[in-house]
């Protein structure tokens, strides 16, 4: 019968050659599942929230590393928020916040999943206001008559630079997530999960007759004993 004692060793007591390996093993298995989940979450809650887009987190399409790469989403516009951040003075588009309430503003993305990246975004805009009423009323002639441009100019101007803020917003998400995404997969990152879950690796194995060393102290590195068949 023999013995096989095996010593185990924290990945900082392990050589540079085979910490490296161990590293890379490891790295096949990073990140966890939807380790994006929470940063989505806070985009949603935070960002687009602050910027005047409501959006539901399904409605975020992100993909990483590949053609197509980039971060998008679909939401409604709180025209009124958006409207402070953009044009606080009311001087670009007067028209607008005479009308703002009633105003519609969705920002889309591309549906077939084939574009991942805020290209694929799109706005779709409508003026539920009565326009024949809109002539007469003072609010809105005046609102026209600051810029020269009709109300139907201001609004499209309105919405594209809307989907433009979207873009940018979608831009910094991806960013987030790519910075994020290098992190997990990094050597810091790695290193760090292996240690706070106390991952330990065999250094190699010692076999000795069992009858002749049975009564030899096993040494404190050795870890446990472990009986083959023999």
């Amino acid at each position: 019968m023999r013995i096989k004692r095996v010593r185990f060793l924290t990945i900082d007591e392990l050589s540079p050659e085979r910490r490296e390996e161990e590293i890379d093993k490891h790295r096949e298995f990073e990140p966890i599942d939807e380790w994006w989940e929470q940063t989505l979450i806070d985009f949603k809650e935070e960002t687009a929230a602050e910027a005047g887009f409501e959006v539901d987190v399904k409605e975020i399409m992100f993909q990483l590393n590949s053609q197509g790469s980039g971060a998008s989403f679909a939401a409604e516009v709180n025209v009124a928020e958006v409207l402070k951040l953009l044009d606080p003075d009311a001087k670009r588009w007067p028209a607008v916040h005479v009308k703002e309430g009633e105003i519609v503003i969705y920002i889309t993305r591309d549906e077939r999943g084939r574009y991942f990246h805020s290209g694929g975004m799109g706005v779709k805009f409508e003026d539920l206001g009565d326009r024949d009423e809109d002539a007469e009323d003072l609010g809105i002639s005046i609102a026209v008559a600051q810029t020269g441009d009709s109300v139907a100019v201001q609004l499209e101007e309105f919405s594209e630079a809307v989907l433009d803020h979207a873009r940018t917003l979608a831009d910094g998400l991806y960013k987030t997530l790519d910075a994020e995404h290098e992190y997990l997969i990094s050597d810091e990152s790695i290193l760090e999960s292996i240690r706070a879950n106390e991952i330990e690796f065999e250094e190699g194995e010692v076999e000795e007759d069992y009858c002749n060393k049975m009564d030899r102290k096993l040494q404190d590195f050795f870890v446990y004993d472990h009986i083959l068949g023999g």
